[in-house]
């Protein structure tokens, strides 16, 4: 098969941006990637990345998959829905009851899908819908997850989905203050 010169190019392009991936340092919220600032080919660098993650998921390869996730983030920093996809799949499937059933890795799951989204919201375009996804994934374990190993039990989870839901309200997000006025009275009714 023979390849076109474009297509060469191509592949040139994602070799030198995977063996960039593997010289870079960690993500750092208070400093933009040198990728990030180069615009379309870092939105196409976070696409590859991406679709790589996808694959690594479908393939069941999940420390892989987070990896390309974050990646992605770094190419990208101000993708509110990417921070969003890999807080999920870190506390929705991977911290899920369904999958996962020892409830210390679960709870180790749920802390890391709340700290990415919590990262997230120093650097992505809408930070408000961030702060929220913190309370649904803390709200989705009390009500998921009542062998949860979160310190504190379910009555902490709705606790610290309240507080997350006021800073989403504080920031502007309209659906946040019913959402933590029953987060509030969640907690409030609940014994554990």
């Amino acid at each position: 098969m023979r390849l076109s010169p474009l297509r060469i190019l191509g592949w040139v392009a994602v070799a030198g941006l995977l063996a960039w991936s593997a010289a870079r340092p960690a993500l750092d919220p208070g400093r933009r990637s040198g990728w990030a600032m180069w615009g379309p080919v870092s939105h196409f660098g976070s696409d590859v990345a991406w679709l790589a993650s996808e694959r690594a998921r479908r393939e069941g390869d999940h420390g892989r998959a987070v990896g390309l996730a974050t990646w992605a983030l770094e190419l990208d920093p101000e993708s509110t829905d990417g921070w969003d996809r890999l807080a999920h799949y870190q506390a929705l499937v991977l911290g899920s009851p369904l999958r996962e059933p020892d409830a210390v890795r679960r709870e180790a799951w749920l802390r890391a899908g709340v700290a990415t989204a919590r990262l997230g919201e120093s650097t992505a375009d809408r930070p408000s819908e961030l702060a929220f996804l913190r309370g649904m994934l803390l709200q989705m374990h009390a009500e998921l997850d009542p062998e949860t190993a979160w310190p504190g039990g379910v009555r902490a989870l709705w606790t610290e989905a309240a507080r997350a839901y006021a800073q989403a309200e504080q920031a502007g997000h309209a659906d946040a203050p019913w959402m933590r006025a029953h987060a509030e009275e969640s907690a409030a009714a609940t014994s554990r």
